[in-house]
């Protein structure tokens, strides 16, 4: 069952001047190859599109990567707060309002600040 972060904001980052998203992150489990449900509701801000370079056996391609930033916890009064990178995870799917899926390619956290996360991910679910 996917955990819900409906009314949870950033515990010490917030997107109060920044457009905001909401996605979904969807997980492979480890006994099956679909993908399922791990976490909805999660807002976030989505940066702009760029192209990446994808080389394989068959010859490079162009696809659109995109960075999302992410509270590095979230809280919500009365609860124990969550932390982002329980919930966000490389190879996970990020699935946007538009039904477009993300995959994670790389969680990083700029200067250690424990602040915020930055996740970037590549157009398209993992092969």
């Amino acid at each position: 069952m996917a955990t819900s972060f409906s009314g949870w904001t950033g515990r010490d980052w917030n997107f109060d001047d920044w457009s905001q998203t909401t996605v979904e992150v969807r997980r492979r489990p480890a006994s099956g190859h679909a993908f399922a449900s791990h976490a909805t509701g999660m807002t976030c801000k989505a940066d702009g599109q760029k192209l990446g370079l994808v080389v394989s056996d068959v010859g490079a391609r162009d696809v659109p990567e995109r960075k999302f930033f992410f509270p590095a916890h979230y809280r919500k009064t009365g609860s124990a707060d969550r932390a982002t990178v329980d919930y966000v995870q490389v190879a996970d799917t990020l699935r946007d309002v538009h039904d477009v899926e993300w995959t994670v390619l790389a969680v990083s956290e700029p200067g250690d600040a424990d602040e915020h996360l930055e996740v970037l991910t590549r157009k398209g679910v993992p092969e």
